[in-house]
């Protein structure tokens, strides 16, 4: 047809044209599909094709169950500062979960203008856990600081509420002071609990810093590299059978040595031969030094279930809190 398409020709170049937009939409379709139809997920092996299909797809909080725990930090810096810390407080809380076998979880900060009338902190954190049903498991991992340290014992007493300080110790309490490591009372970490019929009562006064000939040494989780829970195969009598094992740094290596070095060589009677290892101001437990450590390694015996030294592991390996957490709303 002179001066015109011929409509054969035209309807033919259309139809290609769809032609061409169905296959790309198809290999879109099936590339955004095909994650969920290789069968990759948790479920067992022995489940059949549309249970481990199933396992690829992350079900939220509404569908499968789950926790929602929500956190204030308990800070007074500015709010620009203060999203910062909640970067910081997130990285860590990932770390906790995804080691705690938690991958699903979202963690998350959440921002909100505070209103008349309420009292809502500007910044929150806020983790989701679908299908948990241990909640409290989820909450010790996620609302305890994890603040490992090494401490001097300047005594050990047994009461039922805090003991007062002990008799003739101003001039070590005065010179501690000076250095920003006062010594003050915690509990064992099995506080309360009953073993064998007896209440452990067991409360330590520590120092925070510890003493290397004139000087004080500070020792804490930020120096450790790697955490591992462990069996004790060969307990002493009346501990757990659990325990965990820790790598320091170059740094923290030195640090260590110079200190079981000086301990090592008090008396086993001498209160200062002991080295606590504290977390989050309950002593794990306090041995006493028998010779200086050199390889940079150091164990956390006394742990009663495998659980709790996972759990130790998990807090000391992923750092430590930037700040203290508060529990603000908890759904389950």
């Amino acid at each position: 047809m002179e001066g015109g398409v011929c409509p054969s020709f035209s309807g033919k170049v259309r139809m290609r044209a769809n032609q061409k937009r169905l296959i790309v939409t198809v290999v879109v379709l099936i590339a955004a599909l095909l994650p969920l139809l290789i069968p990759h997920g948790s479920a067992p092996a022995e489940s059949s094709f549309m249970d481990k299909l199933a396992a690829n797809i992350k079900l939220g909080l509404d569908i499968k169950g789950g926790a929602l725990l929500e956190y204030q930090m308990l800070t007074d810096v500015s709010d620009s500062e203060m999203n910062a810390l909640a970067d910081r407080v997130i990285e860590v809380l990932r770390a906790r979960l995804d080691a705690a076998g938690f991958t699903e979880a979202t963690v998350e900060k959440v921002t909100a203008g505070i209103s008349f009338g309420e009292d809502i902190p500007p910044v929150r954190v806020r983790v989701q856990i679908p299908g948990i049903t241990d909640v409290s498991r989820a909450e010790n991992l996620v609302g305890k600081t994890g603040r490992l340290y090494f401490a001097d014992v300047l005594a050990i007493e047994t009461s039922v509420s805090t003991p007062s300080i002990p008799a003739g110790m101003s001039l070590e309490i005065s010179r501690r002071k000076l250095q920003g490591a006062e010594p003050y009372w915690v509990k064992e970490l099995h506080y309360g609990e009953y073993v064998g019929g007896v209440q452990n009562n067991t409360w330590y006064f520590i120092s925070p810093m510890v003493s290397v000939g004139s000087s004080y040494a500070e020792l804490d989780g930020s120096v450790v590299t790697d955490a591992k829970p462990l069996v004790n195969n060969q307990p002493r009598p009346g501990q757990g059978r659990f325990m965990v094992s820790l790598k320091f740094s170059s740094e923290g290596a030195k640090t260590f040595r110079d200190i079981t070095s000086v301990k090592s060589t008090y008396a086993d009677t001498d209160m200062k031969k002991r080295l606590a290892i504290v977390l989050d101001d309950r002593v794990i437990i306090a041995p006493l030094v028998q010779s200086q450590i050199s390889d940079g390694n150091a164990v956390i015996e006394g742990l009663n279930t495998i659980e709790e030294a996972r759990e130790v592991s998990i807090l000391v390996g992923s750092g430590n809190l930037p700040v203290d957490l508060a529990s603000f709303n908890k759904r389950v």
